[in-house]
């Protein structure tokens, strides 16, 4: 507790220059928090950085909890900014609390004089729109660069490009593909129509191979009763 208190006692004193400069340094070596083992388990955050969220170890072993040397970091008040400019925004010489920009509606609330910062979880689409809208109205968003619109036309532009690239890859192969069939199916014909000519022609064999049988036979047995007769 002394530690705090002498903290806060050296702040007090300090100019916001000297304020803002203290919370970078502080946060330049302020270590990202993991999880416990989550270098080892895929489920909390092995090559999956959605997943790496901090949870405070419980374990009655557990090195990160006991806080001893060579281990995991924990949150730590020495970490944190100054009360004083905790939560503000140093922006043009002054101290500012931004507002957090969610939706078009929170736009009609802020004036020329008040600054705003859109939401991280908020998608391309939706933030284009606030932005031009803030341009319109005339209100600074910090997070937001001067040619943010013309790279995200720059973004679009090259994502139809390519999605008509692809287009007329897929047709090309639809149409390598139909010949293919096609050709296929004109064999089969072709095949079909031989093996029918095939089976016509042994139909034929057979019929013709029977009439000679039939016209010899007759012949045969005339001989046959000339030499009984003798």
């Amino acid at each position: 507790m002394p530690l705090n208190k002498k903290k806060e006692s050296d702040t007090s004193s300090k100019s916001v220059i000297e304020l803002v400069n203290l919370r970078k340094a502080t946060k330049l070596r302020k270590p990202s928090y993991r999880r416990q083992d989550s270098h080892k388990k895929s489920r909390i955050g092995r090559g999956r950085k959605k997943l790496l969220k901090w949870r405070k170890p419980k374990g009655t072993d557990s090195k990160v909890r006991l806080r001893i040397k060579g281990h995991l970091r924990m949150p730590e008040i020495g970490y944190g900014s100054p009360k004083k400019i905790k939560g503000l925004i140093y922006y043009n010489g002054l101290l500012i609390k931004p507002t957090n920009i969610v939706n078009l509606k929170q736009l009609n609330t802020l004036d020329k004089t008040d600054v705003g910062v859109i939401s991280s979880s908020i998608g391309l689409k939706k933030k284009v729109e606030i932005v031009k809208k803030a341009k319109e109205k005339g209100i600074t968003l910090i997070n937001i660069s001067d040619d943010f619109l013309s790279k995200v036309d720059s973004i679009m532009q090259a994502k139809k490009d390519k999605r008509k690239r692809y287009e007329e890859h897929r047709k090309k192969r639809e149409e390598k593909k139909k010949v293919k069939e096609e050709d296929i199916k004109k064999k089969e014909a072709e095949k079909k129509k031989e093996t029918e000519k095939k089976e016509m022609m042994k139909q034929v064999e057979k019929t013709e191979v029977g009439k000679e049988k039939l016209t010899k036979a007759p012949k045969k047995v005339e001989i046959h009763r000339q030499t009984l007769e003798k």
